[in-house]
C-alpha cells in the first residue's frame, strides 16, 4: 500500500504562496500596510471536480476551481500563484494524519 504522503510529493510541483504581512515602511517613512510577502513551496493541484466537491460550504462549490495539497501551512488570507495565475483559498481542511493542508482554490479579482 502507498502512503498517501510519498503519493502527494511525488506529483507535487512549485508554486509561490502569497501572504499578508503587517505592513513596513518605505524609504520615505511612510507607512506601506498589508504588502503580501511571496513564500515558494511545493504542492500537488487537481481540478475540483465529482463529489469532493460536496465537502464545500454551498456557496463556494460554484467558485471552487482547484483542489491543493501542501506541507506549508495556508490561510483564507493567502494567495497561491500556480501556472503563473494566481487563486485566492476559499477553504482550508489542515490534515494533519500526513502533515499536509488540503485546500480549494478559485479565482482573485484581478483576473
Amino acid at each position: 500500500m502507498i502512503d498517501l504522503a510519498d503519493a502527494i510529493e511525488a506529483e507535487a510541483v512549485p508554486i509561490q504562496i502569497l501572504r499578508k504581512s503587517g505592513g513596513s515602511y518605505d524609504s520615505k517613512g511612510l507607512w506601506v500596510g498589508e504588502q503580501r510577502t511571496p513564500e515558494n513551496a511545493t504542492a500537488v493541484v487537481q481540478p475540483a471536480t465529482g463529489s469532493k466537491l460536496l465537502d464545500l460550504p454551498e456557496g463556494e462549490r460554484f467558485e471552487a476551481q482547484f483542489f491543493l495539497w501542501t506541507r506549508s501551512a495556508l490561510t483564507l488570507d493567502d494567495v497561491v500563484i500556480h501556472d503563473g495565475k494566481e487563486h485566492r483559498i476559499l477553504f482550508v481542511w489542515p490534515r494533519p494524519e500526513g502533515g499536509f493542508t488540503r485546500a480549494v482554490l478559485g479565482s482573485t479579482d484581478e483576473q
